[in-house]
Order: C-alpha cells, then sequence, then structure tokens
C-alpha cells in the first residue's frame, strides 16, 4: 500500500498546527481552523479541517476536552455524561 508523502515546508505542515487544535481555548480552536482552512486551500486534502472542526465544537459545546477529565483530576459536569 503506498504512503502519503507530505511535501510541504515546515510553516505548512500539518504537525506543526496540531498544538493549536489540542488546546482547550477557544482562541487556539480558531486559529487551528484558520491554519487548517489555509492547508486545504493549497493542499485540497480535507481532512485536517474536518478533524479542527471536530474539536472545535467539542470547545465550543463544553469548553474543554471531557475525555480529560479523569487524566486531570477534573470532575465530569452533567452536561459531558449525557
Amino acid at each position: 500500500m503506498p504512503k502519503t508523502v507530505w511535501l510541504l515546508n515546515r510553516e505548512s505542515s500539518p504537525h506543526t498546527y496540531m498544538p493549536f487544535e489540542h488546546d482547550e481555548s477557544m482562541a487556539s480552536q480558531r486559529e487551528a481552523l484558520r491554519l487548517f482552512a489555509k492547508l486545504t486551500d493549497e493542499t485540497g486534502v480535507t481532512s485536517f479541517y474536518e478533524s479542527a472542526v471536530e474539536h472545535a465544537e467539542v470547545i465550543g459545546r463544553f469548553g474543554r476536552f471531557p475525555h480529560r477529565n479523569r487524566i486531570l483530576g477534573r470532575d465530569m459536569l452533567p452536561e459531558e455524561d449525557a
């Protein structure tokens, strides 16, 4: 099975944008959406942007990633437990 090879410069690498996508602030989520939208425009690859949208929706809904609660010692909020 052939592997996909990314021939992108360091600034356009999807891996350099992931800290924004995995941060729990809405400002970082907006930046991830901007960066991944630009990457989509440059490459035609939509999967990174789609993932960023999913992450931003979770932060928009809960203000954090509920799956991190246990490891971070946070109580589950009622709306996260639904």
